[in-house]
């Protein structure tokens, strides 16, 4: 369910997905944007069956960068959210190096 709300703003984002809704900054839902958050509401969608627990351990193992900033699940959920919304693979390496991700690329 896509709801249009203020809230990703106080995260510095333009929508932000917690199972079972995608939360939409309003005049920001481009087809692209869908798309990005349509992959991660589908990540959450399977580790929720986990008896509710599974999000919970998602939500945590997403959040969580290891030394030196790594995170192979945020890493591998972002970089299929970004392919879902179209670009390429040197841009999406380029994105995960900044700001607000600052993954290893």
């Amino acid at each position: 369910m896509i709801l249009t709300t203020r809230i990703p703003h106080l995260f510095g984002a333009s929508a932000i997905t917690v199972w079972p809704f995608i939360l939409v900054y309003p005049n920001e839902a481009t087809p692209a944007l869908l798309k990005h958050e349509n992959v991660h509401y589908d990540e959450q969608r399977r580790w929720a069956c986990f008896a509710g627990v599974g999000l919970l351990v998602w939500w945590a193992l997403y959040l969580l960068c290891l030394p030196a900033l790594w995170n192979p699940l945020r890493r591998g959920t972002e970089t299929r959210a970004y392919k879902a919304q179209g670009l390429p693979d040197s841009q999406i390496r380029e994105t995960l190096r900044h700001r607000p991700y600052f993954l290893w690329a």
